[in-house]
């Protein structure tokens, strides 16, 4: 269904039917199982996605640009329009000090911070994983992060919850392609 889902957007985008849409994969306090997976999977595969289905904005893992150059690429997507995928649960403990994935402005980017930024502008959020859907490892005792699964920080937002550790690659290449043909599943 994925391959069919995947074809079917790549070839509306080429035929102007629909355009390609901006894309952040943000990976935040987990084992990057799930990148690593999506990175594995076939037929569609990965390179697929990033060339023909969506603009990759931002990845914390596969993005040349580093340090505040990669965070400006980051926070670039606010005043547009952009997919979020997060993968990893969210660190609470210290206001998020438990998990840094960045500095911007010379002080700690925390992933609750982007999350929570990233989050109230995004078109739709996927979250990606059980450590995002619902904490999952990350979220077990003792829990000395506090972590948490991303409903917990954007309790008012609608989300596409894609559990599974990791979760398969066509399960959130199936979900991209069906959001830019069709709107939330």
């Amino acid at each position: 269904i994925a391959a069919r889902l995947t074809n079917e957007a790549i070839e509306s985008i080429q035929n102007g039917l629909i355009k390609k849409k901006n894309l952040v994969y943000l990976e935040l306090n987990g084992c990057s199982g799930n990148i690593i997976s999506l990175l594995n999977g076939q037929f569609p595969d990965f390179e697929y996605m990033i060339n023909s289905m969506v603009n990759l904005r931002y990845s914390n893992s596969l993005m040349a640009s580093e340090g505040e150059q990669a965070v400006e690429k980051l926070f670039s997507v606010l005043e547009e329009d952009f997919i979020l995928a997060i993968e990893g649960a969210v660190a609470l403990k210290n206001n998020g000090l438990y998990n840094i994935i960045g500095s911007w402005q010379g002080k700690p980017l925390t992933g609750l911070q982007a999350a929570t930024m990233l989050g109230e502008k995004a078109s739709h959020i996927i979250t990606v994983g059980a450590c995002a859907t619902h904490g999952g490892v990350s979220a077990a005792k003792p829990n000395p992060s506090e972590s948490v699964g991303i409903p917990k920080v954007l309790p008012h937002k609608k989300m596409i919850k894609l559990p599974g550790c990791p979760v398969n690659p066509a399960w959130f290449l199936g979900t991209l392609a069906h959001l830019l043909l069709y709107g939330e599943p």
